[in-house]
């Protein structure tokens, strides 16, 4: 019934590649290939099934042996639709499995001449050149690319990320910041340039761009979370009232918000409030959300309290309820 409705539909069957690995990976290779043969059978000029067929063999085949076999499928096919870049990019992943690292490169700088704000692009072959030592070159490519999509949050993480794997990390801090300045709305950017500077050992530049965050989005719920967070993990900062403030902030703006009130409990706890740390819990347990990880809390409270005879009680009722806890 699937494949009758699959061969009937007008255009290019783009589900064809998310189907035919699906029966791979239900059924195997060959089954997988069968249906594309008859999939083709119905329609052999379209380039999806190319593809399907190319990354079947990428994905599901053995190596570097299936590699070949796919690119004796996409090097054709490319020719035939110069329009279907999503070939390319099948293409530079078979020279990368078949170790062709000049074929791979020569698919990325072309696929980037075509298409100069392809992000994608831009990132491999920034990962490929910077794994052969050629930094400068690497660099140089993501610099671009994140000058021609400013607002494009790849392009600056991977810019950073392999200034930083390279141990360039004050450039990696720089373009993380400069990415932050064009997307100041950017939660995981902004969670990555906090993240960096604790790496970097700059703990208090790591809170003042957690700072930013609540002023962007001052009813931002998980931003105040985040600047909660980060302040309990800076080493300079040692006023407990203000880490509180956030945390409760945070649930102001969206009770549901586990993290927050995980963290909140664990801050009350520390500090021998344990009747405010289960109220938080239960509050959480009321609503519903996240149950097997606030009974687990729970737990942890009560053997912090010392009920350690309740504690282990409790986890055991956890467990059965949950086996995979």
């Amino acid at each position: 019934m699937l494949e009758q409705s699959l061969t009937r539909t007008t255009g290019n069957l783009h589900a064809a590649r998310e189907l035919a690995l699906g029966i791979a990976e239900r059924f195997g290779l060959e089954e997988a290939e069968r249906a594309l043969d008859t999939w083709q059978s119905h329609r052999p000029d379209d380039p999806e099934l190319v593809e399907a067929r190319a990354d079947l063999l990428l994905h599901r085949g053995h190596g570097r042996a299936d590699a070949r076999r796919a690119i004796e499928i996409l090097e054709p096919a490319i020719e035939k639709f110069p329009r279907a870049y999503d070939l390319r990019f099948s293409l530079a992943h078979a020279f990368s499995i078949d170790l062709e690292e000049e074929k791979e490169e020569a698919v990325w700088r072309d696929i980037i001449a075509r298409q100069p704000r392809n992000t994608v692009a831009r990132r491999n072959l920034g990962i490929l050149l910077a794994r052969q030592g050629r930094i400068d070159a690497a660099v140089e490519i993501l610099e671009e690319g994140a000058k021609f999509c400013p607002i494009d949050i790849m392009a600056w993480n991977a810019l950073a990320s392999t200034q930083w794997n390279v141990g360039r990390y004050e450039d990696a801090l720089a373009s993380l910041v400069r990415g932050l300045e064009r997307l100041p709305e950017s939660v995981d950017l902004r969670e990555e340039a906090i993240e960096r500077h604790f790496d970097a050992g700059e703990a208090q530049r790591a809170v003042e761009i957690a700072r930013t965050g609540i002023e962007v989005y001052p009813e931002g719920a998980y931003l105040w979370y985040v600047l909660a967070e980060t302040l309990s993990r800076s080493d300079s900062h040692t006023d407990a009232n203000e880490i509180e403030a956030a945390f409760r902030r945070a649930l102001e703006h969206n009770q549901a918000l586990f993290p927050a009130a995980d963290g909140l409990a664990v801050l009350l706890t520390d500090e021998r409030r344990f009747d405010e740390a289960r109220q938080t819990l239960d509050a959480q347990l009321a609503l519903g959300e996240e149950t097997s990880r606030v009974s687990g809390r729970l737990a942890w409270l009560a053997r912090r309290e010392g009920r350690h005879d309740d504690a282990v009680h409790e986890m055991i009722d956890i467990v059965e309820r949950w086996p995979l806890y």
